[in-house]
């Protein structure tokens, strides 16, 4: 009777451990997402509809979409580097929005209107 439990406690832990669950894990590090990267909006056209405090509209083919700016958000205006307070409505604007959180703006393009 002895041989048959040895036998039976030696089957239970060879199974314990060559289980695929274990054995997967065994040696392998776990598997991260890769982080997205910032998507390019589709802007050319675009001009700044409201700009107030941190956050701007944006209108593009008459569809407007509001961004939140933060302090992390570059800002050009004619290639030059600006603040948010110096973006105008009226303004052309080529923007790139963050891919993880889409309403948060990454940077802004800007370019004057030309006076007529």
């Amino acid at each position: 009777m002895k041989p048959l439990l040895f036998v039976a406690i030696v089957a239970v832990l060879t199974f314990s451990v060559l289980s695929p669950d274990r054995a997967s894990a065994k040696g392998k590090t776990p598997k991260h997402k890769p982080t997205p990267v910032p998507e390019k909006v589709n802007a050319s056209g675009a001009s700044i509809k409201t700009v107030s405090g941190d956050s701007i509209t944006i209108e593009y083919s008459k569809t407007s979409t509001a961004y939140k700016m933060s302090q992390e958000t570059q800002i050009s205006i004619d290639g030059k580097r600006a603040r948010s307070n110096d973006l105008k409505p009226g303004m052309h604007a080529e923007v790139n929005a963050s891919s993880i959180n889409p309403n948060l703006l990454l940077s802004i393009s800007a370019h004057a209107v030309p006076k007529n």
